[in-house]
């Protein structure tokens, strides 16, 4: 959320907003089934749980996430002449 606040782009803030709930939503269900509030899902828990391709969509959400809190927003380049 901190990479939210301080993403000057708001399509890449929205990109980072929807992915922390995607992943606190994955989390909360996961743990629910694991306290036995809820019945059982298949739904893993992010970055911990085994499967691999949970785990390459959870890394490759995060890069994209991370290459959008770090890109400089358009059209503010400054261009210097010598």
């Amino acid at each position: 959320m901190h990479a939210a606040a301080l993403c000057r782009d708001p399509c890449g803030r929205l990109l980072i907003v929807g992915y922390v709930c995607l992943l606190m939503g994955q989390a909360s269900i996961n743990l629910a089934v694991a306290m036995g509030l809820m019945p059982v899902t298949g739904v893993p828990l992010p970055f911990f749980s085994y499967g691999g391709s949970s785990l390459l969509a959870n890394y490759l959400g995060l890069g994209i996430s991370l290459a959008a809190a770090a890109a400089p927003r358009r059209g503010t380049a400054k261009t210097t002449l010598i």
